[in-house]
């Protein structure tokens, strides 16, 4: 039966079934891709029933005299409205770089083995005092897939974009402006106490003991005391001692295969010139 012009066509049932395949694959792969989605920001876990984010609040004061409260209830307010299952690592001890912070270092594992997904400070300065620290923290934390969050400077790597990957930058650049303004204050310092002395006259470095107390010492072994007995005569340390000793070994031993050289080159001589 011959068609009209105006006739449309029906399409064939395969295709239209192929397609409408495709578009339900399609749209069952995005909601699997949704369902595994971590929602960072809202601290929750699409697709799961409401598994809050771990979330570690660090607080710190420089001495027992100060408190911590002034820091608790900002990122206490900060981890509620965020959804977090917050954990207080609380800490005194002060910043610098000489003292251990053992406190810190127990969160930055927790961070390393995934118990901690964010980290949250009301100041940068709570992680570190040199920015090199808290540089290096930063880096540490993000290699941990933690997020950061300071109140104070508005620092929040949760959601990731050029401005934030801008501000780490320049964080890390200002780290090494720093560290190389303080080898240079180190090295111009020195110069200076070796050109014109230090305030109190004493040479730079530690002071060297005296070698007469330590070859006494060294006699003193050798007339059988024990290298405690000797060094505690002599009022020098144990290993101090010691490694006199051992030098003092290697130089004797030098100087007698030096001696012995010395002995045969001349035995040689005479053999060939009797």
């Amino acid at each position: 039966m011959s068609r009209g012009k105006g006739a449309r066509r029906k399409p064939a049932r395969g295709k239209a079934k192929t397609s409408r395949g495709l578009k339900v694959q399609k749209s069952r792969h995005l909601d699997i891709q949704k369902s595994r989605h971590l929602d960072v920001q809202m601290g929750l876990f699409v697709g799961e029933p409401r598994a809050r984010l771990p979330a570690a609040l660090y607080l710190r004061v420089s001495s027992a005299e100060q408190t911590v409260e002034n820091q608790r209830e900002p990122l206490l307010r900060l981890a509620e409205a965020r959804g977090w299952e917050p954990t207080l690592y609380v800490e005194t001890v002060s910043g610098s770089g000489k003292k251990r912070r053992p406190v810190f270092e127990r969160m930055m594992l927790d961070a390393k083995a995934g118990k901690v997904r964010a980290v949250a400070v009301t100041a940068l300065d709570r992680l570190g005092r040199s920015l090199g620290t808290v540089v290096e923290t930063l880096n540490i934390l993000h290699a941990a897939g933690a997020v950061v969050v300071s109140i104070r400077e508005g620092i929040d790597t949760t959601t990731p974009g050029p401005v934030q990957t801008l501000l780490l930058g320049l964080f890390a650049a200002l780290g090494q402006v720093e560290l190389q303004l303080n080898r240079e204050r180190t090295q111009a310092g020195l110069e200076r106490a070796r050109k014109f002395g230090t305030k109190s006259g004493r040479p730079i470095g530690r002071p060297r003991l005296d070698a007469e107390l330590l070859r006494k010492a060294s006699l003193l072994v050798d007339g059988g005391e024990t290298v405690r007995q000797a060094a505690l005569t002599a009022g020098v340390s144990k290993t101090t001692l010691q490694n006199y000793r051992r030098e003092e070994l290697a130089k004797r031993a030098e100087a007698e295969r030096q001696a012995h050289e010395d002995v045969a080159r001349m035995a040689r001589g005479v053999a060939r010139n009797p």
